[in-house]
């Protein structure tokens, strides 16, 4: 009965204790927390290379340098031009009897001589290089048929005058003097026998000749010219022609 009161009296006491806390604990808020700190703002990562690209980005300066190429010492001091034309011809002297006009072309290509070895005269630029030529010519007549092949080879010097008032314009009047040689081909056909007659040989050239070039502004490096010249082929006959050459010549 003892330890039965002894538990009755400890129950009321936890009630008592239970009814006078809980007002308190359900007015108190629970303490708040701390404000959340704000996320600490951190610099923007720096998007990953990868690898591969990594080493080409640090060898790029080594790639630029080596593709810049140094310049052609020859190119840079005989400055070589190579040029091609169309070349109508009319015929001179005895030639001209049976030939008058004829039709050709010509390739050729010129190296700048060095200034120091022709700097006397420095309005001029001095060139000097080669041409390979053909020339045909043909005939045909109630007594025979005829044609005439020429293909001159020569050597040739030209001075280009460097002329300020021309210049303003790119345009370059020039001189050339040449020698070599040329082969000639020709046939005729008689026409009441059928009979053809052939002979070539080859005879000493000498070419004498003037012109005017014009460089292209758009095209630095290409240039067209008119040049007007003097031929002349000795052999037991002395053969003269006289040729207008339109062409273009590009420079390296």
């Amino acid at each position: 009965m003892k330890l039965l009161k002894v538990k009755m009296k400890r129950f009321i006491g936890i009630l008592i204790v239970f009814f006078i806390a809980a007002p308190v604990f359900s007015q108190t808020k629970p303490a708040a927390k701390p404000a959340a700190k704000p996320a600490a703002t951190k610099p923007a990562a720096k998007a990953k290379v990868p690898a591969k690209a990594a080493e080409v980005k640090a060898e790029e300066p080594l790639i630029e340098t080596s593709t810049v190429l140094a310049p052609n010492p020859f190119l840079a001091r005989y400055k070589p031009v190579a040029h091609v034309s169309l070349i109508p011809s009319v015929s001179l002297g005895y030639v001209a009897t049976e030939f008058p006009f004829g039709f050709g072309a010509n390739v050729g290509a010129h190296v700048l001589l060095p200034y120091d070895f022709m700097k006397f005269v420095p309005m001029i630029d001095w060139r000097m290089g080669v041409n390979f030529g053909f020339l045909g010519y043909g005939a045909s007549t109630p007594e025979f048929d005829a044609s005439i092949s020429l293909i001159p080879m020569t050597l040739d010097v030209r001075s280009i005058f460097n002329i300020p008032e021309l210049m303003k314009y790119n345009l370059f009047p020039y001189a050339s003097m040449g020698t070599g040689m040329t082969a000639a081909m020709g046939s005729r056909t008689d026409k009441s026998t059928s009979e053809t007659y052939s002979a070539s040989s080859v005879d000493y050239t000498y070419t004498l000749g003037g012109g005017l070039s014009w460089d292209l502004p758009e095209v630095p490096a290409l240039e067209v010219f008119l040049d007007l010249q003097y031929l002349l082929a000795a052999e037991s006959k002395i053969g003269h022609f006289f040729n207008v050459a339109l062409g273009a010549s590009y420079g390296f």
